[in-house]
Parts: C-alpha cells; sequence; structure tokens
C-alpha cells in the first residue's frame, strides 16, 4: 500500500449508522461512471456458455445484517430489487458461494450480531435465506477478516478456486449497493443493485493469523460499501479471494492516488476443513433429530 498521509482506509461493508467521507471533488455520479467503465473492458468474456457478468452474479449474494426475513418484490430492472423487512438491518455487504452444501464466504465487520439474511438470484428472481454463521474472523483484521455462512438449501452454481494470483492480473469483483431507501411505521425497505466493476492485481503478500494463513491482494478497482465479502475472480470465473476494503476516492493535487482495494484469500486447506468438519456435525444434528 502506498505510503500517503492523505489515504484513508475505509471498510466498506459499514454499519449504516455510519457513514463515509468522499475527499476531494469526486462526485457520486463521476464514481459511477467510473464503475461502469471499469467493467467494460469484460463485458464480451464468457464462462463456458454464460456471461461473466451473469456467471458472477448467479454465484454472489446480497447481505443484510441484522434481520432474520427478507420480502423479495419484482425486479425492477439493472438487477434492482426492491426488498422490505421488519425492524432496521445493521449493514449491507455481499457473500460468495464456495460450496454445493450451501456455504459461503463473507467479511467478518458485515456480521453484526446472530441474524444474517442471504439474498440469492434464482430463475424467478431473488429469493431470501436466513444464513448460519460457522466462524468468525477478526473484523478488525487486514487478512483475517472472514466469515464462513451455511443456508439450509444446495446451491447449483458455486465458485471455483483459482490456483494463485499474479501482479497485473486483471480482476473482476462484485457486490451489491444501496440506490434508496424508506422506512414507514408499516414498512422499511431499500432498493439494491448488484454491479460488477473490473481492475487489475498492484500488489500480493503472505501472512498468517490466529494459526491461519492469508494471501493479501490489492488491486486498483473503484470499490464502494456494499462489496465488502463480494468475490475477487479472475477472467475465468475463478474465485482469487473476498474483498475486504478499500480507499476513499479522491484527487491528491500533487499527485493522482489510485483506488485500491483489499481482497483476502484464506489457506483452502483450512477452509476445507472447517466446512467439512460443521457439515458432518450438521448432519449428526439432523440424524439425532429424526
Amino acid at each position: 500500500m502506498a505510503d500517503n498521509t492523505f489515504l484513508r482506509i475505509f471498510r466498506f461493508g459499514a454499519a449504516l449508522s455510519g457513514s463515509i467521507l468522499l475527499a476531494g471533488c469526486a462526485s457520486h455520479e463521476s464514481g459511477e461512471q467510473a464503475r461502469t467503465e471499469s467493467f467494460q473492458p469484460f463485458e464480451g468474456i464468457k464462462v463456458g456458455s454464460d456471461s461473466i457478468r451473469s456467471y458472477t452474479i448467479d454465484r454472489t449474494a446480497i447481505l443484510i445484517a441484522g434481520i432474520e426475513q427478507a420480502t423479495i418484490s419484482p425486479s425492477t430492472g439493472e438487477n434492482t430489487s426492491k426488498v422490505s423487512y421488519d425492524g432496521k438491518p445493521s449493514g449491507f455487504g455481499s457473500a460468495v458461494a464456495i460450496d454445493p452444501r450451501g456455504y459461503f464466504l463473507t467479511a467478518a465487520h458485515c456480521i453484526d450480531g446472530p441474524h444474517v439474511t442471504l439474498l440469492m438470484m434464482r430463475d424467478n428472481g431473488l429469493e431470501s435465506f436466513s444464513a448460519r454463521v460457522v466462524y468468525l474472523g477478526d473484523p478488525d483484521s487486514e487478512v483475517a477478516d472472514i466469515a464462513i455462512l451455511h443456508i439450509q438449501q444446495g446451491l447449483n452454481d458455486a465458485f471455483t478456486w483459482s490456483a494463485s494470483a499474479q501482479l497485473n492480473e486483471p480482476v473482476i469483483s462484485a457486490g451489491s449497493w444501496d440506490r434508496s431507501s424508506s422506512n414507514t411505521d408499516q414498512e422499511s425497505s431499500v432498493r439494491i443493485r448488484m454491479s460488477l466493476i473490473g481492475g487489475h492485481i498492484v500488489d500480493l503478500g503472505d501472512y498468517s493469523e490466529g494459526g491461519i494463513n492469508y494471501r493479501k491482494i490489492e488491486h486498483e478497482s473503484p470499490i464502494i460499501m456494499g462489496y465488502s465479502g463480494g468475490p475477487l475472480i479472475n477472467t475465468g470465473g475463478e474465485l482469487l479471494g473476498i474483498n475486504l476494503a478499500g480507499t476513499d476516492f479522491f484527487i491528491d493535487p500533487f499527485n493522482l492516488v489510485p483506488e485500491i482495494a483489499e481482497a483476502s484469500r484464506p489457506d483452502l486447506d483450512w477452509l476445507t476443513q472447517t466446512i467439512d468438519q460443521d457439515y458432518r456435525q450438521l448432519s449428526n444434528e439432523q440424524a439425532l433429530n429424526r
């Protein structure tokens, strides 16, 4: 990460009660345009018979923390849906399908309390699932800020992991973001859009925390709040890691500072063992309750 006194890291899946200040003169509109333009070179890529866009969205969930269940209204276009719920969500983020048995990887700082709802794209639109927290890492860590979730639903689509990541490799990120929200005495709702952005890897590093090895991946991408826990993939659709943090968007009058995002890739042997152990325990509990 560049040593620059103006640079401020934020966790872009932070609680809704917080706020993110955008430094410099960049506007919301210019940021959205930058995100749209960043993905344009990737639009024609296919993974099998699917476009890279549909392939990624099918394997990425919208995460809403602090609510048990959500009601989905029909899509309003542009991958945007109205989501209604009881209570007040504590935050939004994304999650990545990594195992067909119903397991997801996300950012630990997106998990605020015991209730987590995941919204997954199905053939008939978004569907809501209550998720159980299997593992919760350190939300203040730059690499161990990960969580494993499980839903009681098998998955037709899950990411496969890439063998490695390379410097300057082109990458794609996906995430959800809050377009508009409304709250009345009868209903709380938000319109959520799933979007994709492009970038490239600028730095790689290996770390160990709590006995678990991680690879930290820094990539230059115009990421915003809501992408926390979402996928970082290569152009073959393989999962490189999950996004955890990004930088404020601004222009230093003395130097154009790029938007750098941080992703983490946990040790895959540890991840597989943790999921297998949880699934065995869950299967044993279900067998006892029959």
